[in-house]
């Protein structure tokens, strides 16, 4: 395990600010703002196994528009993927979703996703502006 300094650490969070251009200073005002509000943090009661060799990995989709679609669509032609659970907020997308897969489930809420038991791996295809809290929860 590597340890890092505070201020390497901030940098680093730092990064994806800078890459979209914002000032150096502004980056680390956004790299040392908190995280996602203590409710939307997921604790998982196991860890998951995404071991391939024994089985197939679990994916959640969040997001059930056009990207979602795509990569629900490209992960279902994967044998060792089992799409597992899609949500958005207008639950009849992610309802529609789900019905093209025998078995899926659907939610409205990106924390359902995240801490669904049969999940290993989270596919974030919502709006750009959701992806670090959720990001952050996962």
């Amino acid at each position: 395990l590597r340890r890092f300094s505070m201020a390497a650490l901030a940098t680093m969070r730092a990064l994806p600010a800078l890459i979209i251009g914002l000032s150096m200073a502004t980056a680390m005002r956004v790299a040392v703002m908190p995280s996602a509000p203590a409710f939307q943090r997921s604790h998982r009661a196991l860890p998951p196994s995404m071991d391939i060799s024994q089985g197939t990995i679990g994916v959640g989709i969040i997001g059930a528009g056009r990207i979602g679609i795509v990569h629900l669509e490209a992960l279902a032609l994967c044998p060792t993927v089992k799409p597992v659970i899609i949500s958005n907020p207008t639950v009849s997308k992610a309802k529609a979703a789900a019905e093209m897969y025998p078995g899926m489930a659907w939610t409205d809420t990106d924390i359902d996703v995240i801490n669904h038991p049969d999940v290993d791996a989270v596919w974030i295809c919502s709006p750009s502006q959701f992806h670090a809290a959720q990001i952050t929860a996962c």
